[in-house]
C-alpha cells in the first residue's frame, strides 16, 4: 500500500514540475549547490565534536546502496 501512495505522489509531483525541466533546471542546481556546501559544513562539525568517531562525505551514491539501508530499516523501503 505505501509503494502505491508513493508512487502516485511522485507521479503527480513530476507532472506537476513538467518532468526533467524541474530536475536540471537552474533551481534545482542551485539547490544541489547549496545542500553540498552545508553537507561539507555539517561533516566539519560532526568531526569537532566527535574526534573519537570517523566520518565520511560522499558526492555520489548508488541507489542501491540506498535501498539496501533502508531495508534495513524496513522491509518496505527501498
Amino acid at each position: 500500500m505505501y509503494k502505491k501512495n508513493q508512487s502516485k505522489r511522485l507521479t503527480h509531483q513530476h507532472k506537476k514540475n513538467q518532468g526533467v525541466v524541474s530536475i536540471f533546471g537552474d533551481e534545482a542546481k542551485l539547490h544541489d549547490i547549496v545542500v553540498g556546501k552545508i553537507s561539507n559544513l555539517m561533516v566539519e562539525q560532526l568531526e569537532k565534536e566527535y574526534p573519537q568517531l570517523s566520518f565520511q562525505y560522499r558526492t555520489s551514491i548508488k541507489k542501491e546502496e540506498i535501498n539496501k539501508a533502508l531495508q534495513k530499516v524496513d522491509r518496505e523501503l527501498g
